[in-house]
């Protein structure tokens, strides 16, 4: 997933064997303490073969790319990890291509963002090879060119950018290309222009098209003021932010694009912003959040108020855009920031009606029931979490974590119970055994093959 949140710092169907543990402590069970203090996991686990790869934060507020094996619970290797120039709005999340892993280090202090690229051996954390300069990256480093490289985005030193896209198993450059910053979505980059453009990466590696961001949009929308873009089929799907009038944002102007890979044409909108601009990307179904209402900025260190804001959620079909359902709800502020989502799995989410009354969404066909008092859920946080930061970096070094899960109640309370499905949406699986991050460390669980879904 890719997608940016305004920080508010700057902002048992089964019965099988079930272990939950934290890594570097000791088996227990679900929201057990400690978890978090073993290993403070900030992003989604990425399966590398036998692998697991996440990024992790340790207590002197120092970055960590960190490989374990969740079968055996143990840490294989860490490797020093920098965020660089990434937007502290945006999540950081582990490359890899190819069984190869895309080590950031910093090249010199932890308060300095410049880092050093390296190419790790997932299984045994070996260092395969790594390139001769420093540079400072403009974005997260992603998998590429069917999954055998890595793209690369970092400033020149007139503050113009490159997209550098390296071989993963020689770090041997394959292209460079001029213009590409940041990406909104899997292969697709803004460009460092100062009008607002979008650039879509080909599977070959080259720029397939250049496009302002109005001429799909329209006018008015930025990726500077957030985005949440995903392909889905033939098209990509999603929203750029509304640009903000004054101290004011008009959430209701946020519309939903389906645009073509291929050419970058615009073929539908729906209104409403994509995902509500990230928190529901747990989803495997297309719902836009469609708000009413305007919101004002809030200042430094407060949080956003959704005072007389309303908002309903629709269904759509990827392919034409046509809108197949739509769902008031009242719990407005924990759709829009993420905090306390409840799910039972990809499809099937959670809401408040109208009145205030919980129900259970079918997002694949609009369709409401009871929650069921005695259903063990997943709950969703998004922590926010500090690193040291480097002179003038916005947030002063608060990031945003990527998404963890617990399992919860059917009010939300934490239980050791476990939910009956695990969405792929949520965690990896690797050699049978589930993995994913949560509120206090990593987890796992053997699943069967009917558990994991979609």
């Amino acid at each position: 997933m890719t997608w940016c949140l305004r920080l508010a710092v700057a902002s048992t169907a089964t019965m099988l064997t079930s272990t939950l543990l934290v890594f570097g402590g000791t088996t227990v069970s679900a929201q057990a303490a400690n978890a978090f203090g073993a290993l403070d996991v900030v992003s989604s686990p990425v399966a590398a073969g036998s692998t697991a790869v996440v990024i992790t934060v340790n207590a002197s507020h120092a970055l960590q790319l960190t490989g374990v094996d969740p079968v055996s619970h143990k840490v294989l290797w860490r490797m020093p990890y920098s965020a660089s120039g990434v937007t502290p709005g945006e999540y950081l999340a582990p490359a890899v291509a190819n069984g190869i892993v895309l080590d950031a280090a910093p090249a010199a202090k932890q308060s300095n963002p410049v880092v050093r690229l390296s190419g790790i051996d997932a299984a045994t954390g070996k260092k395969m090879w790594s390139l001769p300069s420093a540079l400072l990256l403009s974005d997260n480093p992603a998998p590429c060119v069917e999954n055998q490289d890595f793209c690369v985005t970092g400033y020149n030193s007139d503050q113009s950018t490159e997209l550098a896209i390296l071989n993963a198993s020689t770090g041997q450059p394959a292209n460079i290309v001029s213009g590409p910053s940041r990406a909104l979505g899997p292969n697709l980059y803004q460009s460092d222009s100062s009008t607002p453009t979008l650039e879509q990466l080909t599977s070959a590696g080259a720029i397939g098209w250049t496009q302002p961001a109005s001429t799909i949009f329209g006018p008015g929308y930025d990726p500077g003021d957030g985005w949440n873009i995903w392909p889905v089929g033939s098209l990509n799907v999603g929203s750029l932010g509304a640009t903000a009038s004054g101290n004011s944002e008009n959430f209701g102007a946020i519309k939903t694009v389906g645009f073509s890979i291929a050419t970058g044409t615009a073929l539908w909108t729906v209104p409403g912003s994509y995902m509500c601009m990230g928190p529901l990307m747990f989803l495997s179904t297309q719902v836009a959040c469609q708000y009413s209402g305007t919101v004002k900025r809030p200042k430094a260190g407060a949080t956003l108020s959704l005072k007389g804001v309303s908002l309903k959620l629709a269904g759509f079909n990827p392919a034409s855009g046509a809108v197949a359902w739509t769902q008031p709800v009242s719990d407005v502020k924990a759709m829009t920031s993420g905090n306390g989502l409840r799910f039972l799995d990809g499809t099937r989410l959670v809401v408040k009606v109208p009145g205030g009354k919980s129900v259970t969404l079918d997002t694949a066909t609009g369709t409401t029931s009871p929650v069921k008092s005695a259903t063990t859920l997943w709950c969703q946080k998004l922590p926010i979490y500090k690193v040291t930061a480097f002179k003038g970096e916005e947030g002063g070094g608060m990031r945003q974590s990527a998404p963890v899960h617990y399992p919860c109640t059917s009010n939300g309370k934490p239980t050791s119970n476990l939910p009956a499905n695990f969405p792929t949406t949520v965690g990896a699986t690797v050699n049978g055994v589930y993995i994913w991050a949560s509120p206090k460390g990593l987890q796992t669980h053997t699943v069967g093959l009917s558990q994991t879904t979609a």
